[in-house]
């Protein structure tokens, strides 16, 4: 599978990479929004994991929308360390698959992407 993981933090990003690369998955890390945008119109991406908390102009939020205007059959996994209910409420009426906090259960992480698969 393809994934784009865009996290800033690589104390979150690299663990998540490792292990979903040892699954044999194709992995882009991306920091930024902004460049998540420009590889997003490349094409080949079947899931992208999101952390909503990225610095820059386009911020994980910002980028949530863009997706979901732009390339809406991607399927997003949030990334994040405090989300209140109202929030989570929100994230899953906009419809993402999932949410995972940190620190990332990779385990589980990999579950939700194989359901995806």
């Amino acid at each position: 599978m393809n994934i784009m993981v865009v996290i800033y933090n690589s104390l979150i990003r690299l663990p998540i990479v490792k292990h979903l690369e040892g699954s044999g998955n194709n992995i882009t890390p991306i920091t930024d929004g902004s460049f998540a945008l420009n590889k997003l119109s490349e094409g080949s991406i079947d899931c992208i994991i999101l952390d909503l908390n990225l610095p820059a102009i386009v911020n994980g939020i910002e980028l949530l929308k863009k997706v979901k205007v732009g390339y809406s059959d991607i399927p997003i996994i949030i990334i994040n360390s405090n989300l209140d209910e109202n929030i989570i409420n929100a994230l899953i009426k906009i419809g993402v698959k999932d949410i995972v906090t940190t620190p990332v259960d990779v385990e589980r992480l990999s579950r939700i992407i194989e359901s995806i698969s």
